[in-house]
């Protein structure tokens, strides 16, 4: 009687370990964890296609990308994250003690051609986010270039932690002087002031530098009607930084990993949707920008390599 219990109990304890399992992995296919400096949880909105045509529920996790690195280090293949999903390079520098998958080139070049890899194709740059130049028109003078920017004219950033990839761009460009990209730089951060974010009844009029992302993300300075954003320049392209995508390496959901990323690059058809996630897409000079808002800029890439190495 004793051993008829033993394996009555053992074999509904295998069946619902059994079940257990089973549904841990179905959980498991059938949603993509993301961890991003930038993305929302209220932004899943955004990959409903992506979400509706796989069957794949999305999670984002908010956090910073020293917070990103943390956790996987900490983690390691216990981790829960799929992608890391950054708004720059600074963020990929910061997340560069972590190993990431590394793609292989047939699948880059057969369907993610529009995006950029980098880092031994352990990283993907999605889009384009160029230093642009805000202002509210009135009678005095606006500068046209960034070099404007280290003479007469003062600016101000909502963060200046975000310009260093500006001056990467700029100590890149000068790299046989570099006493001119110190002086450059030195006049450059001489002639910055404090943000003032003015209120809705009296918006800031200051001349702003600023990423296009952080003019989108901007409530305040979107509502001022008058104040104008800069995208061309005068004998210079745009510098800019970049929006970037990796897989983590110990993925549970690799497959949906790759799904997502080729969801990106189709959407990346469409100038409206990366206008919401804060990128422009990458055009050659010989195709240029269907959407109106882009016509007429010109944006300089530089690779990324080249500029993680002059952060």
């Amino acid at each position: 009687m004793f051993n008829y219990f033993v394996f009555f109990f053992t074999l509904l304890f295998a069946f619902l370990t059994g079940c257990s399992i089973e549904k841990a992995n179905k959980s498991y296919k059938n949603e993509l964890i993301i961890a991003s400096d930038f993305l929302k949880s209220k932004d899943t909105i955004l990959f409903r296609k992506y979400s509706k045509a796989n069957n794949i529920r999305v999670k984002i996790r908010f956090l910073s990308s020293d917070s990103i690195r943390k956790s996987l280090q900490k983690d390691d293949f216990n981790t829960n994250f799929d992608l890391v999903f950054v708004k720059s390079l600074q963020s990929v520098k910061n997340l560069k003690p972590v190993v990431f998958h590394h793609l292989s080139r047939s699948f880059i070049r057969e369907s993610l051609f529009n995006f950029r890899a980098f880092q031994n194709n352990s990283w993907l740059t999605v889009g384009l986010d160029p230093y642009v130049f805000s202002y509210v028109p009135d009678t005095l003078e606006v500068p046209t270039s960034y070099k404007d920017l280290t003479k007469k004219f003062n600016y101000s950033s909502l963060n200046p932690g975000e310009n260093a990839v500006l001056l990467a761009n700029v100590k890149h460009l000068s790299k046989k002087k570099p006493s001119y990209y110190s002086n450059w730089k030195k006049s450059f951060e001489g002639n910055y002031i404090p943000f003032n974010p003015g209120t809705d009844s009296l918006p800031s009029k200051q001349f702003l530098l600023l990423k296009w992302s952080q003019y989108l993300e901007n409530s305040i300075l979107k509502k001022n009607k008058k104040r104008k954003v800069s995208y061309v320049l005068t004998n210079s392209d745009l510098y800019a930084d970049r929006k970037c995508i990796a897989v983590v390496l110990q993925s549970k959901n690799f497959k949906n990993a790759c799904l997502f990323l080729s969801f990106l690059h189709t959407k990346n058809n469409s100038c409206s949707f990366f206008e919401k996630l804060g990128v422009i897409p990458f055009r050659s000079k010989n195709q240029p920008y269907v959407y109106e808002k882009f016509r007429g800029i010109r944006i300089l890439t530089i690779s990324e390599d080249s500029l993680l190495m002059n952060l």
